[in-house]
């Protein structure tokens, strides 16, 4: 398709309710790990602890945390805390890795609660 060209990825998981997480992380850091020029996001869970995310991070070299809103208790209303706690972006900060984030919410970056979020995360956790 590309031909004389590498090609590399940044894979972010599957967002499919009541999917085997752990095994599916799992999987992808193996999968990933063949072309080190690539990365994997860490698929977050809401009711994950902080200290998992950190443990996660530190066994498969995850470059950052794909949470997804369809996890949420309320999908299409839910505010960003609903799917990604405040706990997974101090760790994230902490360790100078990316957040991947699709916002809920019909208006996405146009609701104000979003924005309020948006606006609270990014001067805390710059």
């Amino acid at each position: 398709m590309y031909p004389g060209r590498e090609i590399h990825y940044l894979v972010l998981g599957t967002s499919i309710v009541g999917i085997d997480v752990e095994g599916h992380n799992d999987w992808m850091a193996a999968q990933m790990s063949a072309d080190p020029a690539s990365a994997v996001n860490l698929l977050a869970l809401p009711e994950m602890s902080p200290e998992y995310v950190a443990e996660q991070v530190w066994e498969h070299g995850f470059l950052g945390l794909k949470p997804y809103r369809s996890f949420a208790l309320d999908p299409a209303n839910g505010r960003i805390q609903d799917f990604l706690p405040e706990s997974f972006i101090e760790v994230v900060h902490d360790l100078g890795l990316a957040i991947t984030m699709h916002l809920s919410k019909k208006t996405g970056p146009a609701d104000p609660e979003n924005l309020k979020d948006l606006e609270h995360y990014t001067h805390k956790y710059p």
